[in-house]
């Protein structure tokens, strides 16, 4: 009878162990959705701000944006690119009956309460093969892919983040 309860007790533990691993998986991405995407071809293109996105095939992945080139304050032009500021933070991408749906994260479930409303609802457009993205501030922008692939540093940070999952 005592091999029966702990039988049970650890089919029971087993399940539950499923359910968080579960929860920690991302549904896969349609391949058209994985790479590399950008609104220039770099965060350092042209004089706009930019954005990246890398997305693997579980949906983790990478988002990062550049402001414009900063300005010399005389007005002169050195002929050189004014440097930008650069952020970055892992997301979870989700593919939902509207589109594409990504979200910041933290790793090891730190989610604070405004992180967790933020969220970037994307559009995939076959025709013109882009992603069409809304901030949470309520900008849009959009996205060409520039590549199948994610480049090596990003793939290692993602992997990186990955590994310190709970």
């Amino acid at each position: 009878m005592f091999s029966v309860i702990c039988l049970k007790r650890a089919q029971v533990l087993v399940v539950c162990g499923c359910l968080h691993f579960s929860a920690h998986a991302a549904d896969p991405l349609p391949a058209n959705l994985t790479g590399t995407w950008g609104t220039g071809k770099s965060l350092y293109d042209g004089l706009d701000k930019q954005t990246e996105m890398y997305l693997l095939a579980d949906g983790f992945g990478l988002l990062a944006g550049s402001t414009t080139p900063a300005q010399r304050a005389d007005g002169s032009d050195d002929g050189k690119p004014g440097p930008r500021a650069i952020i970055g933070f892992p997301v979870r991408a989700n593919v939902t009956s509207d589109g594409l749906l990504v979200k910041p994260f933290l790793p090891n479930g730190v989610q604070s309460a405004k992180l967790e409303k933020a969220s970037f609802p994307c559009l995939y457009s076959v025709t013109s093969q882009t992603l069409t993205c809304n901030a949470p501030t309520g900008e849009t922008f959009t996205m060409r892919r520039r590549s199948e692939a994610v480049p090596e540093d990003a793939l290692r940070t993602i992997t990186e983040i990955k590994g310190s999952i709970d």
